[in-house]
């Protein structure tokens, strides 16, 4: 039988739960509450919506100065009701550009 994980990761960093403060744990379970809340609102947003939405920040992203000269571009791959980044990172791949995403390990 597996145990379980008995770490947390907080800021950047890997904890012991065992270590983390009262004040830690309260942003943690803030933070997830806050996610929870922002999931359900997009949800909510019909499809012709979520897609001129999406449209109006890759605008906005390729337009912005850093992202323009940049040559390596952190982006994350968008699912569910998130900001659709998928044509975004192939615009980046096909201008020649590095693009980086995050792997997830665990959910």
């Amino acid at each position: 039988m597996r145990r379980a994980n008995k770490a947390a990761y907080f800021k950047g960093k890997l904890y012991k739960k065992e270590s983390l403060l009262k004040d830690d744990i309260d942003l943690i379970l803030e933070k997830k509450r806050i996610r929870q809340f922002l999931k359900e609102r997009r949800a909510c947003i019909s499809e012709l919506d979520h897609a001129e939405f999406s449209q109006r920040i890759t605008q906005k992203v390729i337009a912005h100065p850093k992202v323009i000269e940049a040559q390596t571009i952190f982006a994350f791959v968008s699912w569910s009701s998130e900001v659709n980044t998928h044509s975004l990172i192939k615009m980046f791949l096909n201008q020649g550009k590095t693009v980086v995403v995050p792997k997830i390990l665990s959910a």
